[in-house]
């Protein structure tokens, strides 16, 4: 945006204003234009705060976004990879031993890995940006 300069908008609103050449409209008119650069001049300092505010907001998220797709990956993941793996090997053990198969064990082992992959695909899509964010910035 183009800046405006109130002092030289103040200064040609007061050459306008004294000189005695000038009608009562020429002064209400240089002041109406210095009003307006004042007011102009301030819309750009709101659009510039909220511009900012605006990406120190995308930046809050984006940190926040990664730390809980880490907690997911990291934590629940890796838990989750974990119980599957030690379940695995209780069936094996069972198996060996010449126990029952175990069904119900099965269906454990397959609900964990369901979960896995469920987190996964979490984690995977909280990297993406969002598209209603985008929406906003025309409107600042």
């Amino acid at each position: 945006m183009k800046r405006r300069n109130p002092e030289s908008e103040r200064a040609l609103a007061g050459a306008a204003v004294s000189s005695s050449s000038r009608s009562p409209a020429d002064a209400e008119l240089a002041e109406a234009r210095l009003a307006l650069g004042e007011a102009l001049e301030k819309i750009d300092a709101e659009v510039e705060r909220r511009q900012k505010a605006e990406q120190e907001f995308e930046h809050l998220v984006a940190t926040e976004r990664e730390h809980l797709r880490k907690q997911l990956h990291d934590g629940l993941g890796q838990a989750l990879t974990s119980v599957s793996f030690l379940a695995c090997g209780l069936r094996a053990r069972l198996r060996t031993s010449g126990l029952s198969d175990a069904p119900e064990l099965d269906e454990i082992i397959s609900l964990i890995n369901q979960a896995v992959a469920e987190s996964r695909a979490l984690a995977a899509g909280i990297n993406q940006k969002p598209c209603a964010s985008a929406a906003y910035s025309p409107a600042l």
